[in-house]
């Protein structure tokens, strides 16, 4: 099993919205091969945890897809959020 999770620090007066927009972002992401489920947490940040089934599918889908999902946040949030990201494989 393989893990990939992104953090993502937004301001209180976009956070509802984009909360809004990240669900159905997330139901997107699991439509790739390999992307089993995928926990949403709301604390300071928000953490989005994808559980996928190898390494392999997670790294098709960073050469192939994540550019395209990257670039699909709305306008509105841009410049306006921070992202960070791992991956790493549960033992």
């Amino acid at each position: 099993m393989y893990v990939y999770e992104v953090n993502i620090t937004i301001g209180s007066d976009l956070e509802k919205k984009y909360y809004n927009w990240l669900k159905t972002h997330v139901e997107e992401m699991l439509e790739f091969k390999g992307f089993l489920f995928a926990e949403i947490f709301k604390n300071e940040n928000i953490l989005v945890r994808y559980m996928i089934d190898n390494e392999i599918n997670f790294q098709n889908y960073i050469k192939h897809q994540a550019p395209k999902m990257r670039g699909s946040v709305p306008g509105e949030f841009k410049g306006q959020v921070e992202i960070t990201r791992k991956d790493y494989k549960l033992p």
